[in-house]
C-alpha cells in the first residue's frame, strides 16, 4: 500500500504548471513519499487527451502521464470498492451521484487500500467516509 491515493486532479494541475502540484510529484520522484493511482483515474486523463487536436501535444501529455504511473503502484477497483461507492452514491440525489461516481469509486478504493486521496477537489471526498488531503 501507498502513503497516497492520486486523484485525477494531481495529474491536470501538474501537467498545467501547479506549483503545489509540482512540489507533490517531486516527493514522489525523490521517494519521500508513495503514491498509487486508479484506473479510472486513467480512463478520466485519456478522455481529456483524446481531445487533444495537435498530435504532439497528445504524444507529450500522454508519455507525462506515462512517466509518473512508473513511480506509482497501480490500485485496482474491487466488486467491494465499487459496492462501498454505490452505498455512498445511494445516500445522495441524482445530480450528486453524477457529478461524484468517479470520486466515489476513487475514494472507495483508497479507504480499501488505507491510503490518504490526494485532490485539489477535498469537497468531492469529505462526504464519503475517507480520509482526504489537499496540496
Amino acid at each position: 500500500m501507498a502513503d497516497y491515493l492520486f486523484d485525477t486532479t494531481v495529474f491536470v494541475d501538474y501537467h498545467r504548471g501547479d506549483p503545489a502540484a509540482k512540489h507533490l510529484v517531486e516527493r514522489l520522484i525523490e521517494g519521500s513519499i508513495s503514491a498509487s493511482y486508479c484506473a479510472l483515474t486513467l480512463a478520466e486523463l485519456w478522455i481529456g487527451i483524446s481531445t487533444i487536436h495537435a498530435e504532439e501535444l497528445r504524444r507529450r501529455e500522454e508519455m507525462e502521464y506515462k512517466a509518473a504511473f512508473t513511480l506509482m503502484e497501480s490500485a485496482p477497483i474491487s466488486n467491494e470498492d465499487a459496492k462501498l461507492a454505490g452505498t455512498w452514491l445511494g445516500k445522495l440525489d441524482e445530480n450528486a451521484r453524477k457529478e461524484l461516481f468517479a470520486d466515489a469509486i476513487i475514494g472507495s478504493v483508497a479507504s480499501r487500500r488505507g491510503e490518504v486521496v490526494c485532490t485539489r477537489n477535498k469537497e468531492h471526498f469529505e462526504q464519503f467516509s475517507v480520509q482526504v488531503e489537499t496540496y
